[in-house]
């Protein structure tokens, strides 16, 4: 009888090899005698055992490799067809289990954090006339303007005046992290995908707020080299521990090949496993992420009111900027504006330009960058990046919302993920895309406030296609 061995990589033959059946072919311990024979050859019914070399080197790491051990008589008839998936790893430092898989890790989270940069200094850049044009008095001024800028910036008003820069800016981050968690989520369709993607795709776990496995220190955080505690069976442990056997395995040897739990099925619970986490554990973890990155929103945008609003304060005797204006409007003409005003600075460099981007034409000029209020503008930055926040995760919560309250192993469990699911995936969403279709374009892309709070959701489209960021959604 012949033993065929073949490995294959995807749909290329990797190795091929035949060899003669008996050679490797043994039965229970204690082995009889071979006398005048080579092999053991016929062996009785019941239980043997075998063995098949197939070449290993650090090459073949991060791939799967199939192979396929058939033995046949000299009739032609078939004695044993076994199929064997293993998926080779080289352990990088710092217990790193994937070794070159985590280039991947730094080299999305690079292409993020570069694309964040070079379309920020974009934004700054253009919106730099807003607030250093014509300076007030006093280092106050000097951060006052710098406020103006990235209030400017945040919001992406200069998109609306220039076709180039909104194409400039198209894709940014949130297109990384799109892209990424895109490739996240396909490791998490339960089909049947060659085990090596389950390595590689898991580094991309952190646009899907799912990487920091510390969140659950209760929890067992699963290494894919671990082993099962090795149990042989009695009728084969002495030959197997013998290493004159041909069945030999030397215990000493780590493992390198890819594990994953007993009885673990393809998809979300192979994602979990592979980023070292229980599957019942995904939808906690990233709610904590994403609740602590709203807390997180909330609190430096509460701490920098704060700043303003303690460093803005004027004498009690002083007329305020819009009490200036609303007595000199009054008098039937037009107000007199002192170098540090906002309106002074939204005016400012725009008086001969006009929005003629996307087959519309808005005078800058009539546009009011804040209310007078020193403070005004900081509520429609905190709505503006709560929406951001939402439109960036919106679909690793929506995904592991509806993985909870369908899987939940209690009624608190399920109760938690149907209403994160209602919250954040559905609710907030409709309202916003609402609200979205109930104000007119002009206003959308003319009145600042409406860029900083909502300009999130549309401001990457051209004008009346802004509803387009319901697809997002969807």
């Amino acid at each position: 009888a012949t033993l065929f061995t073949e490995a294959t990589t995807l749909t290329m033959n990797t190795f091929s090899n035949n060899s003669a059946l008996c050679d490797t072919l043994r039965p229970p311990s204690p082995l009889p005698s071979l006398g005048g024979d080579s092999t053991y050859c016929p062996i009785p019914a019941g239980q043997f055992a075998l063995s098949a070399p197939i070449p290993f080197n650090t090459q073949n790491s991060l791939t799967t490799m199939d192979t396929e051990l058939r033995a046949v008589d000299p009739s032609g008839n078939e004695i044993l067809c076994l199929s064997v998936t293993t998926t080779p790893l080289h352990p990088g430092p710092l217990d790193l289990p994937y070794g070159n898989a985590h280039i991947i890790f730094w080299a999305t989270i690079a292409l993020a954090a570069t694309y964040w940069l070079i379309v920020g200094f974009a934004r700054i850049v253009s919106a730099w006339s807003r607030g250093f044009s014509r300076p007030g008095p006093g280092i106050w001024h000097q951060f006052e303007s710098t406020g103006f800028i990235l209030a400017s910036a945040i919001s992406g008003e200069r998109f609306s005046t220039s076709p180039a820069l909104m194409r400039f800016c198209s894709p940014s981050l949130r297109d990384i992290i799109f892209h990424t968690q895109w490739c996240a989520a396909l490791a998490m369709v339960a089909v049947q995908w060659p085990p090596f993607i389950y390595p590689l795709l898991s580094q991309t776990a952190w646009a899907s707020l799912t990487y920091n496995i510390t969140l659950n220190a209760h929890s067992m955080h699963w290494n894919p080299l671990n082993v099962q505690p090795y149990n042989p069976p009695s009728d084969f442990a002495d030959q197997l521990a013998d290493p004159t056997s041909v069945i030999y395995i030397d215990q000493s040897i780590p493992n390198t090949i890819f594990l994953l739990p007993p009885n673990t099925t393809t998809g979300m619970q192979s994602f979990a496993w592979s980023v070292g986490v229980q599957p019942q554990d995904l939808f906690a973890i990233c709610l904590t992420l994403f609740l602590a990155i709203i807390a997180g929103t909330i609190f430096l945008s509460l701490f920098l009111w704060t700043v303003d609003w303690i460093f803005s304060q004027r004498p009690s005797g002083s007329l305020s900027s819009s009490a200036v204006l609303t007595n000199t409007a009054s008098k039937g003409h037009m107000p007199r504006l002192s170098a540090g005003s906002k309106d002074m600075l939204d005016t400012s460099g725009d008086e001969s330009r006009s929005s003629t981007g996307f087959g519309h034409n808005y005078t800058l000029l009539r546009r009011r960058l804040f209310r007078p209020e020193v403070s005004s503008f900081h509520s429609s930055v905190l709505i503006g990046n709560l929406v951001r926040v939402l439109v960036l995760f919106h679909l690793p919560v929506t995904i592991f919302s509806c993985y909870e309250f369908s899987t939940g192993s209690s009624v608190s469990s399920v109760a938690l993920g149907a209403l994160s699911f209602t919250l954040f995936s559905v609710i907030a969403p409709s309202l916003l895309l609402l609200r979205l279709s109930r104000t007119s374009t002009t206003k959308l892309y003319n009145e600042t406030h409406t860029l900083l709070a909502l300009g999130p959701l549309y401001n990457h489209y051209r004008q009346n296609s802004q509803l387009f960021s319901g697809l997002l959604f969807l």
